[in-house]
């Protein structure tokens, strides 16, 4: 495998999980506006919080 056939995919998984961290981070925001916590429920939001803050 050549390193052209190599660096496709490497190029792609890595525009790949920098939208997902950047997904991550703005639901972690999201989670603050004000219809949010009467949407989810306070425990599922805090929930939701702490798994998304670190990419935030």
């Amino acid at each position: 495998m050549t390193y052209r056939r190599a660096a496709i995919p490497v190029l792609t998984g890595g525009l790949l999980l920098t939208a997902l961290l950047w997904w991550a981070g703005a639901s972690a925001h999201a989670l603050n506006l004000p219809g949010a916590v009467d949407m989810l429920g306070g425990r599922a939001a805090a929930e939701l919080g702490t798994w998304l803050t670190p990419w935030s």
